[in-house]
């Protein structure tokens, strides 16, 4: 039994002992409880000498070495010095790094990082969540907690000294150095940025739990052997660590006796207050009859996790109103560079709460986010992820989910290549395992905004795809997506016809590590470490064997899914082998068969059309003694005119139908969808209209009032169908027809506004004749 605390030394009370200048004998007993009160001791002990207060250090150094690393300290009064010296091989641009950790695996750790920028040196204080770049304890002060700094480099070995204070509270992750912990230790580069890169393989972790504590003066340490008592203590079982993450939330758990400790965390919020972040115990993967556990930020601040039940689709109450946080203790919140971290305790199950999860048994885990109501209420959730798996929190074989791919040192960097074609880039570095890759559209990011994520982003992706040829289909596709100001990072695959699916739907990130997501004036910018091939994963395209065409198109978000992107598409020029250097360029699908298509749709429908429904219209007043062959002017060429555009409209089909390799347009590209229904409507209304033509009754005959009607109505309905039609082309992305599109287009409408318009105004001010106007 191990029990450290911290004792005042400033009370006024007389009976209270002061411990800063007094010479005091020590006594210590050990007994047994009655309740919560103290029996009689079964044994006593006292000191054989006078302690003298405070107990200070006797100077002795402890010490920690790897391969790479050292770590000496020595406990003071209220602070611990420590060096940490590192094998080095550059001078400059480089960080190393020890870190105090509940296990020995990288995440929730409180790290202190000696930096080498630009020929300075600093030494700042961390919290690492997990696998992104670690944040600052404190931007304010990025030295918290941090004193009497020295750094040098001599010999190849980096000496970075400092005194730490043991603790500051009312500071989120400022780790408490009474307890024990494992000891990380990394180092990795810093880019031109100033922003620390991965440690690779540079990282190592002590074996066992690590006692800081070193005031180990022999004079002052007192032992005792301590008897049994009649009843034995309770025995503890090493924690059992586990994790489960689902895009921006991860949940983290050590196992114990009658507790669990969950840490959870969410990261790219884009508030300061007024929000929740929750996750649920679930008995299917769907909401409703829920246990939740919301953590909470209000605007005041208030910072608070309570304990609701959530019914279904209606508001959720509270488990239990007289106790919000029931079965929860120990909360720790922070909210630090858009990652939101929320630590608390877990009573394993309450037999006498309804609802309450039995944390014994099996569960989903369900995660939400959204606004809080005006009493810190939740209201509906803005974002929402399902469980995939059920989880046993005291399973010691499932220690993970859906991380639980053990990461592969990702190793030096072996060769270099970069594509860009139109607006769209994608550089990569391959190592032995891993691709890492920084790609988007437009231009570069700035240095100083390089890992600044913007608000009031639009909802946009740019998606790259690896084929192993220039269609789509059956293709791996890398999408870097922004929806409501939160990037993600996924890996989609695409058969083609349908909008691509997660490649593995219970991993949405499989095989991607290290992502970062920023847009930027629009710009849409992504980089993410790849792993090059996952053995058992089924259509997982590998870049170890195997080589690719690389594709890269950009589209709209709606509700968190990608929208079409249209037919802006850019395709490399060859297959691409990225294990060698090299640069690579491509072009746009290839357009001219769908333009042919549009130029002569505009031609028939525009033109032709319109010109023959005003000839027919007017000119048989305008020119009323014109003929060719004993036969009207105007009908000659209204006849022409109107068989010629079911003619160009024939061919003008073919053409885009051999464009799209003789299949119709995917429901999925709703706009060109329905330009192709309007369009092959059209056709079919104006070859009835032209052999309507060709049946026309005599002049005389009884039928000819009603052809006469029945004839405009379907030329009318042909001339509407065909603006629409118009109109939809120029929203397609493919066709890129930009502003000479709407202009065609609004040019023409107000043509055939304005001209008929003029003609009949000069109808009435030239003639003032009725028998003339129809």
């Amino acid at each position: 039994m191990t029990c450290h605390f911290y004792r005042d030394n400033s009370n006024t009370n007389q009976k209270y002992l002061n411990l800063n200048s007094q010479n005091l004998f020590v006594m210590v007993a050990y007994g047994a409880l009655n309740g919560e009160s103290l029996t009689k001791h079964s044994v006593v002990k006292e000191t054989k000498n006078i302690v003298q207060f405070p107990v200070t250090s006797n100077e002795t150094f402890k010490s920690l070495s790897f391969d790479e690393f050292s770590l000496e300290w020595v406990e003071r009064t209220k602070e611990i010095d420590f060096i940490l010296k590192t094998k080095v091989s550059e001078t400059n641009n480089f960080w190393s790094s020890f870190a105090f950790s509940f296990d020995r695996n990288m995440g929730d750790d409180n790290g202190i990082v000696c930096k080498v920028f630009d020929s300075q040196f600093a030494v700042e204080h961390f919290y690492s969540s997990g696998k992104f770049r670690p944040n600052l304890l404190s931007e304010l002060d990025p030295s918290l907690g941090l004193s009497k700094i020295k750094v040098n480099i001599a010999n190849g070995i980096l000496t970075c000294s400092f005194s730490r204070e043991k603790i500051i509270k009312d500071v989120p992750n400022y780790f408490d150095s009474k307890f024990d912990y494992f000891i990380l230790f990394a180092k990795g580069p810093i880019n031109s940025n100033g922003a620390m890169m991965s440690h690779k393989e540079n990282k190592y972790s002590s074996e066992n739990l690590i006692n800081l504590q070193s005031m180990n003066n022999q004079e002052n340490l007192i032992t005792f052997s301590i008897p049994d008592l009649a009843t034995a203590p309770t025995t503890t079982t090493k924690p059992i660590i586990g994790m489960y993450e689902r895009d921006d939330f991860s949940l983290k758990w050590k196992n114990f006796a009658e507790k669990i400790h969950f840490t959870f965390v969410t990261k790219n919020v884009d508030k300061n207050s007024n929000f929740y972040s929750a996750f649920a115990f679930s008995k299917d993967d769907l909401m409703g009859d829920d246990d939740v556990i919301a953590c909470k930020i209000a605007s005041n601040p208030t910072y608070k996790v309570e304990r609701h039940y959530n019914q279904g689709r209606s508001k959720s109450p509270y488990l239990i109103d007289s106790n919000r946080n029931i079965g929860i203790s120990e909360t720790n919140i922070s909210l630090s560079d858009n990652t939101f971290t929320c630590s608390f305790m877990i009573d394993k199950s309450n037999s006498n709460v309804a609802n309450y999860a039995d944390l014994n048994n099996k569960w989903y885990v369900l995660f939400a986010f959204g606004n809080l109501g005006s009493d810190m209420s939740l209201t509906e959730h803005s974002i929402k992820k399902s469980g995939t798996i059920e989880i046993d929190f005291t399973d010691q074989n499932q220690q993970t989910t859906t991380t639980s791919m053990t990461l592969e040192p990702i190793g030096d960097v072996t060769s270099t290549g970069n594509f860009s074609s139109n607006g769209y880039s994608l550089s990569w570095k391959n190592t032995e395992n891993y691709t890492i890759c920084s790609g988007g559209f437009g231009a570069i990011l700035s240095k100083n905004n390089r890992f600044k994520r913007q608000t009031n982003a639009p909802d946009s992706y740019v998606a790259f795809g690896l084929s192993n040829d220039k269609k789509m289909g059956d293709d791996c596709i890398v999408v870097c997506k922004m929806f409501n100001n939160i990037g993600t990072v996924e890996h989609h695959y695409s058969t083609g016809k349908t909008t691509p699916g997660y490649l593995k739907p219970d991993e949405p990130t499989i095989g991607i590590r290290d992502a970062t997501v920023i847009n930027e004036n629009g710009n849409l910018f992504c980089n993410y470490t790849r792993k090059k091939t996952i053995e058992g994963t089924e259509r997982y395209c590998d870049l170890k064997k195997n080589n690719y065409y690389l594709q890269i198109v950009k589209g709209s978000v709606s509700n968190n899914d990608i929208q079409n992107h249209g037919q802006s598409v850019v395709i490399s020029d060859e297959k691409i082998d990225f294990k060698i250097n090299g640069t690579f360029s491509g072009s746009k699908r290839d357009s001219t068969k769908a333009k042919a298509h549009a130029c002569i749709m505009i031609f028939a429908w525009l033109f032709c059309v319109s010109t023959g429904i005003i000839l027919a219209r007017y000119y048989k007043y305008i020119l009323p003694s014109v003929k060719i062959q004993k036969m009207m002017f105007w009908f000659h060429a209204h006849r022409v005119l109107m068989i010629f555009a079911p003619i160009c409209s024939i061919a003008a089909f073919l053409v885009i139908l051999a464009d799209l390799e003789w299949k119709w347009v995917e429901k999925i590209n709703k706009v060109a969808f329905a330009h192709s229904i309007f369009g092959i409507v059209l056709i079919g209304l104006s070859l009835i209209q032209v052999l309507m033509g060709f049946l026309r009754p005599d002049k005389d005959a009884k039928i000819r009032p009603l052809f006469n009607v029945v004839h405009r109505f379907t030329g009318v309905s042909c001339l509407v169908l065909a603006v629409v039609a118009c109109y939809l082309g120029v929203f397609i992305e493919r066709m890129n027809l930009g502003n000479d599109g709407w202009g065609i287009l609004v040019g023409w409408t107000l043509w055939v506004i304005i001209l008929p318009l003029l003609i009949e105004i000069a109808q009435i001010s030239c003639f003032k004749s009725k028998s003339i106007l129809i």
